[in-house]
């Protein structure tokens, strides 16, 4: 798919369902909030497109991802709340954006991309940078968006020129970003052994594998089998789920496990753990961790007051002593075997289960040893047969 297609992969989790499924062009909606002139600038906010300059060109879609990611949460996080669980915890939408778009967050890039963009089977033409990030924010807010409308614009929309690509449909592709127009790589159709698909349209697919490919409006990628994920219906309202995605728009997956309606509570109010949200930039401080409602207050920075972690700005952690209500947010992190929340407080950079069901700090894994997932090797890397290895650059064949 011609245009940031693979970022989407990339926050996987499968958040979104198609980066460019942001409704139509022509919905003639006017989304004052956002404040987009015409030379692609938020004036509310301050961003504009400096943020580009000096980008290589495979990071422009991280960052335009970034761009769209931090402007749901801050601006409109009920068309897409899980935008929330970490874009959310910053002191401004420009903070958010400036990390999401690091190697942090969306500008880890595949290196199949990379090699996609050296290879120049994919280049830039940034003379349509500007069009596309106005109409890619705008839409996000837009009262008909819908994140899992894969089929998005025309193709002759500026988000889909703002690629060069020649892979047609039909053509063999590594990622999406080398297919022309709304195209992804179907990498089942190239069979189960291959590290390549072929550029196939989305509205042409049945239920199908997901590992890389953009499941239909109505469905999701169900990933409960790592090494078979299957594009599956949503759940309604009340019906059990497996994360927020598996959900129709407009709902969450509560903490119970139940699709619910998405309940955002502002600066000031009262909040439920695990049922309501506090809006970005602020989150639910309760005064003892074995109360169930609390208020919504701003985000604390390092030093300052905290019951969890959520509490905190992104990256820090709440360290509270044994026997204590509340702690101080730090940037100390923990040694192997310690416990731990979120990747960011190992020194490793890897939180992992125990053998006793507990979170902690883990090493990485060596090539060779065994995996569930990329995160837990050194390579990031884990194969098809469950061994962490090199990650092994895809090559079309001749």
């Amino acid at each position: 798919m011609r245009g940031l297609q693979l970022f989407v992969i990339l926050l996987s989790c499968s958040l979104f369902a198609g980066p460019l499924a942001c409704g139509d062009d022509d919905n003639g909606q006017d989304n004052g909030d956002l404040n987009i002139n015409e030379n692609g600038e938020n004036g509310e906010n301050g961003d504009s497109l400096e943020r580009y300059d000096g980008v290589d060109d495979e990071m422009v879609g991280a960052v335009l991802l970034a761009e769209r990611y931090c402007t749901m949460a801050w601006e409109c996080p009920e068309n897409g709340v899980f935008s929330l669980f970490e874009s959310g915890r910053f002191s401004s939408k420009s903070e958010c954006i400036d990390v999401q778009s690091g190697e942090a967050g969306f500008g880890d890039i595949s290196p199949d991309l990379k090699a996609a963009f050296d290879e120049e089977r994919v280049s830039l033409n940034r003379e349509y940078l500007a069009d596309c990030r106005a109409d890619y924010l705008d839409a996000v807010c837009a009262p008909d968006f819908n994140f899992y409308d894969v089929l998005g614009w025309d193709d002759d929309h500026p988000c889909y020129q703002l690629f060069n690509t020649s892979a047609d449909a039909g053509d063999l592709c590594t990622v999406g970003d080398e297919c022309d127009g709304n195209r992804i790589c179907d990498r089942s159709a190239a069979g189960e052994d291959t590290c390549y698909g072929e550029c196939a349209s989305p509205s042409e697919y049945g239920p199908h594998r997901c590992d890389d490919e953009v499941c239909d409006g109505d469905e999701y990628c169900n990933r409960s089998d790592w090494q078979n994920p299957f594009c599956e219906p949503h759940r309604s309202e009340g019906e059990e789920c497996d994360g927020t995605v598996a959900c129709e728009l407009g709902l969450w997956c509560s903490i119970d496990d139940i699709c619910s309606p998405i309940v955002i509570r502002n600066e000031g109010e009262a909040c439920e753990i695990g049922h309501d949200f506090c809006e970005a930039g602020t989150s639910c401080f309760r005064d003892d961790l074995d109360e169930h409602t609390g208020e919504c207050k701003p985000i604390s920075d390092a030093g300052e007051t905290c019951t969890e972690s959520e509490n905190c700005s992104y990256l820090l952690r709440c360290d509270i002593d044994e026997g204590e209500s509340a702690g101080q947010c730090v940037t100390i992190t923990a040694s192997p075997g310690e416990p731990c929340e979120e990747h960011s407080q190992c020194e490793s950079g890897y939180c992992d289960f125990s053998s006793t069901g507990d979170l902690v700090c883990a090493e990485f894994r060596d090539n060779g040893e065994e995996c569930d997932n990329r995160l837990q090797c050194e390579s990031g890397n884990c194969n098809s047969a469950g061994e962490c290895a090199e990650y092994p650059l895809c090559e079309l064949p001749e």
